[in-house]
């Protein structure tokens, strides 16, 4: 609430705030702490203070806190202090607007990061506007707007936060409930924009009162996303209640139920944290689902280039074998070489081993003798009397059933035939004829 006083120490005036008026319309209130030093005399003469007050803008008259009196520089110390950890609250939460702002300006798919930036927004702007009232002193405003921008900091977050629970945790029957808080919040936030703070302000009691039974609704989405094991659902579920707690602590200091230090900027900051926690949580599990699945795809595509090379060896081995078969397709339908295989399978049972000269196969009965000349390959002739003429030297066949043995003679093998002949016998070979 906003006053005009001014103060009188024996009879001198020593600070005044806003103008002192008879009326609503004569009087002009302000929202300032004052700091108003005095010399005490030692003589023992009474101090007389006297304060004279307007207040016709607030629901109640009087000044809202109490007077303090001690010695000036204990007062500025406590001053000090109070001020400087609403700078560093506020500091704090204005990083993480600033922070989930950067993240929605890349991610606008996610909603949340916005709502989240907004409502510490508007946290950072309700600390600098009440407790010392530090933002009057760094924008100066008419009090008018200042107490609308600071009620609107108090009513706004309420929907925000709401709307963003129930979307990122639905629950049964919750949306019904969203619905009417958001209105709520939405109704009164026009009705501080559109009327003057005298209209607006009595309703704020009341409206302390859903606030709580907001905080109830909180806490139902979020213990029911615990119990479903919803990730960052804890974490949030832990800065709501330090939020809570000092929340409560400030309402009973504002209904001058008991007098607590200054905490509620401690509980939003303890909000804020949760949520950066939160934010911070999805991405560690995007980032590792990122890192599992490109270790998928690596392993994919490493699959993929043994299949391709496989591929590759196979059309080469067809390739090959197509090559081969239509060589072989061509010598079958060559006449010369029908005829060289009809003279070798006419003579087969006197045949004892085939030799290889040049482009010519000369073939050798079991008396030596020269049987015929064929212009045709050995390679040609084994694949055609398979099992019956066996390879026993590059440019040999041999009919196995011909062969009494071999002899070895150093690193010379021959096969002895039934004819008494000696062929040479290749080591690979070896195994052909044994």
């Amino acid at each position: 609430m906003g006053s005009a006083y001014k103060v009188f120490v024996n009879g001198e005036l020593k600070a005044s705030v806003g103008k002192i008026g008879n009326s609503i319309l004569t009087s002009e209130p302000e929202r300032r702490v004052q700091f108003v030093p005095f010399e005490v005399v030692t003589n023992g003469s009474p101090i007389e203070v006297s304060i004279q007050v307007s207040n016709f803008h607030h629901r109640k008259g009087g000044l809202k806190d109490r007077i303090l009196f001690g010695y000036a520089d204990e007062l500025l110390v406590k001053v000090f202090i109070i001020s400087s950890l609403d700078l560093f609250s506020a500091a704090l939460i204005f990083t993480a607007f600033i922070y989930h702002l950067t993240i929605y300006a890349h991610r606008r798919d996610e909603p949340e990061n916005l709502k989240i930036a907004l409502y510490s927004l508007l946290g950072g702007g309700f600390i600098l506007g009440t407790g010392q009232n530090i933002i009057t002193f760094i924008l100066p405003m008419h009090y008018t707007v200042f107490l609308k921008l600071v009620h609107l900091t108090v009513v706004l977050p309420v929907a925000i936060y709401t709307d963003m629970v129930c979307k990122l945790f639905p629950a049964k029957g919750s949306w019904l409930i969203h619905k009417i808080i958001v209105t709520i919040c939405v109704c009164y936030g026009f009705t501080i924009v559109l009327t003057p703070p005298i209209t607006f302000l009595p309703f704020l009691s009341y409206f302390h009162l859903i606030m709580c039974l907001t905080a109830i609704f909180w806490y139902y989405i979020l213990l029911n996303a615990v119990s479903r094991n919803i990730d960052g659902s804890k974490i949030l579920l832990i800065g709501l209640t330090g939020y809570s707690l000092f929340s409560i602590i400030e309402l009973l200091y504002l209904h001058e139920i008991a007098v607590f230090p200054r905490l509620l900027p401690f509980g939003m900051l303890l909000l804020m944290l949760s949520n950066v926690f939160f934010v911070s949580e999805r991405y560690k599990n995007s980032f590792y689902l990122i890192e599992d699945l490109k270790f998928k795809n690596k392993e994919h595509s490493r699959h993929a280039k043994h299949m391709n090379i496989e591929k590759h060896k196979l059309e080469k081995t067809v390739h090959q074998t197509n090559t081969k078969l239509n060589k072989m397709f061509e010598t079958i339908r060559d006449p010369e070489f029908i005829e060289s295989i009809d003279i070798i399978r006419q003579h087969l049972s006197l045949i004892e081993y085939i030799k290889a000269g040049g482009q010519v196969c000369t073939v050798y009965d079991f008396k030596g003798n020269t049987v015929c000349s064929v212009n045709i390959t050995l390679k040609s002739i084994q694949q055609v009397f398979e099992g019956e003429l066996v390879r026993c030297q590059k440019s040999y066949l041999v009919n196995p059933k011909r062969v009494i043995r071999t002899l070895k003679s150093g690193r010379k093998i021959e096969a002895e035939l039934l004819s008494g002949q000696k062929i040479p016998v290749g080591s690979k070979y070896l195994g052909n004829i044994v």
